[in-house]
């Protein structure tokens, strides 16, 4: 929260998120930490800023099979902020 504070860029977080995620040095530490978090976990809520909704998919497809996830519902998807009709 201190790193997001004093480096915040964009809206939502996911630019400082990013970056943040990037420069951390440990990243096999990060990598395990996201592991054990969703493992023990009994909702997770994935959020992704990227260049095309098709992008931000492929992701969100990525992310959710990593961390052996079920397969939810896609809520919703945007494009500078105007919803998209999914």
């Amino acid at each position: 929260q201190t790193y997001a504070r004093e480096h915040a860029e964009g809206f939502g977080g996911g630019l400082s998120a990013a970056k943040f995620a990037e420069a951390f040095e440990d990243q096999e530490g990060l990598r395990q930490a996201v592991l054990s978090l969703t493992a023990e976990s009994s909702t997770v809520m994935i959020g992704f800023c990227a260049e095309s909704a098709e992008k931000g998919v492929h992701g969100l497809q990525e992310w959710v099979s990593a961390l052996q996830l079920p397969r939810g519902k896609l809520h919703g998807m945007d494009e500078e902020g105007v919803a998209l009709d999914m």
